[in-house]
This record gives C-alpha cells, sequence and structure tokens, in this order.
C-alpha cells in the first residue's frame, strides 16, 4: 500500500510539474539560472542586426568617399597630361595676371586661343575679322597693360582649347607664334 502511495504521489507531482512546465517553457528556467530569456534575446538579435546595418552603412559611404576621390585624382592627372599636352603644342601658355590682368569684365572663358596683341586696336580688328571670316568666333581682349588681344574659341576646358588650337592652327590666317592665355 505504501508503494501505491508512493506511485499516486509521484503521479499527483507529474501532475503539477507538466502544466508548470507546458505554461512556463524554457524563459522560467532561463530566467531562474540567470540567463537570458527569449526576449532579451530577440532584443540581443535586433541590436546585433542593426550594428551590423550601421557597419555596412558606415563602410560603404567610406567605399563611395574613396571611390569618389579617386575619380577626382584621375580628372587632375587628366588635366595635367592634357596641360601638357598643350605646353609641348604651343610652347607659350601665358597667365593673364603675368600680362598685367584683363581690362573690365569682358572675359567669357577660362581659356584663349591668342593669335595676336597689338597696341593700336584697329590692327586688332583686323586680325578678328579674318578669323570671323574663317567661321571663328573672335573676341578682342583689353589688357590692363594696354594691348588688344585677339582671341578666338574661348573655353572652360582646356582639352576644347586644345582641339581648337590643332584646327587654327592650320588656317591661314594663323600666325606661327599663336598661344593660349589662361584667365584666372
Amino acid at each position: 500500500m505504501e508503494i501505491v502511495a508512493e506511485i499516486f504521489r509521484k503521479i499527483k507531482l507529474l501532475l503539477l510539474v507538466i502544466p508548470i512546465l507546458t505554461l512556463s517553457g524554457c524563459d522560467f528556467f532561463r530566467r531562474a539560472a540567470g540567463r537570458p530569456d527569449s526576449g532579451e534575446l530577440v532584443a540581443v538579435k535586433a541590436e546585433v542586426t542593426r550594428r551590423i546595418a550601421a557597419e555596412r552603412d558606415s563602410i560603404a559611404r567610406v567605399k563611395a568617399r574613396e571611390d569618389s576621390l579617386k575619380a577626382e585624382r584621375e580628372r587632375a592627372e587628366d588635366s595635367l597630361r592634357v596641360w601638357e599636352s598643350v605646353r609641348a603644342l604651343t610652347g607659350n601658355v601665358r597667365t593673364a595676371a603675368s600680362l598685367g590682368g584683363i581690362a573690365g569684365s569682358g572675359a567669357s572663358g577660362r581659356y584663349y586661343i591668342v593669335l595676336g596683341s597689338y597696341k593700336m586696336e584697329s590692327n586688332a580688328r583686323s586680325l578678328a575679322a579674318k578669323a570671323s571670316d574663317a567661321g571663328y568666333r573672335a573676341e578682342l581682349v583689353r589688357m590692363k597693360n594696354t594691348l588688344t588681344i585677339v582671341a578666338v574659341d574661348s573655353s572652360d576646358r582646356i582639352a576644347d582649347i586644345l582641339r581648337s588650337l590643332r584646327r587654327v592652327r592650320l588656317e591661314k590666317f594663323c600666325p606661327e607664334d599663336v598661344w593660349i592665355l589662361v584667365n584666372e
């Protein structure tokens, strides 16, 4: 009888423990052991996911900045190569500042192909007319040193000026000492 009572007591205990286990699950035992429960694990997982995403974004920004700097360096190197080509082609590149500067604000571009510079404006107009007759956009640019420069094909891009210079040099009106003016 004692054995039956013992078995009956164990069954009652099991009947009490089984609902507790099914209702409380692993979280009960995790908390009892001082471990994180499922809610805390979900929060930790979300935080790790957020940090990984932030790190990826940061890496992407750094990569984009590196790409931007690389492209800028390549453009600068390309500009230097073109500039050296211009120097080799013309042998004479001058800045407006080296000539005393441009008088007024009539300058329309950064680079000019200069056919000549004249003390007498009538001579400058004569050469400008020849360039215009050949289909070029000629400009008279007055310098602070009182000279009038006959310029054709002004541009803000040195590569355009280089192409134009090669074309202008083939014209009959173009003197041999044609040069480039940099308006900085």
